[in-house]
């Protein structure tokens, strides 16, 4: 079994993660790239606080969004019949 932390150099970029697999695999890169689709064995690569910012701004976004979009109100007198 392989469990591995550091920087890995993937998409043209160096990123902190881990690996944790079984045994190594000769037929299969630590990552692929083709066209529009990536993947990587590596986990944790969004673990940083640059994407939790982002992610924290995208929800409250969308929490905004749906305060005005919807009427809770109606939704919870609907409830109470």
């Amino acid at each position: 079994k392989i469990v591995r932390r550091g920087t890995y150099h993937l998409f043209g970029k160096d990123v902190q993660g881990f690996e944790i697999h079984y045994g190594v695999s000769r037929h299969y890169p630590l990552y692929f790239e083709e066209g529009n689709i990536k993947g990587t064995f590596v986990h944790g690569l969004f673990n940083d606080e640059k994407f939790e910012s982002y992610k924290q701004k995208q929800i409250e976004t969308f929490v905004d969004t749906m305060r005005k979009q919807i009427d809770v109100e109606r939704i919870v007198r609907a409830l109470m019949v």
